[in-house]
């Protein structure tokens, strides 16, 4: 199974947050499933913004942001290839394909 993340999941992973118990258990419960886990294209972008956000913000400290950093890059995660859905046959086994109403190539 494969399923689609957000970076706020991984972020309660590495910073406090109110529901960080929650990611955890449900981290450990798709590692245990072997789900392969995908993030959007601009995961890497989101995590650093939001972790640059918590050093201005004093609630983590620049080096935890870097150690935080480097823990969710080097986490199982990948990185899928995009197609356009449409049907015309453009997109190969290990693309997933984006679905647009009313665009047509």
């Amino acid at each position: 199974m494969k399923i689609m993340l957000d970076s706020n999941i991984f972020i309660a992973l590495v910073i406090s947050l109110p529901y960080s118990q929650a990611a955890i258990d449900k981290m450990a419960e798709w590692e245990q499933q072997n789900v392969e886990l995908l993030v959007p294209t601009l995961w890497s972008y989101e995590v650093a913004s939001t972790l640059r956000k918590a050093v201005a913000t004093r609630s983590i400290s620049s080096e935890e942001a870097v150690e935080d950093l480097q823990d969710l890059l080097s986490m199982n995660i990948s990185f899928p290839r995009l197609c356009l859905g449409t049907g015309s046959g453009g997109c190969d086994a290990n693309m997933h394909p984006i679905y647009i109403d009313g665009l047509t190539p």
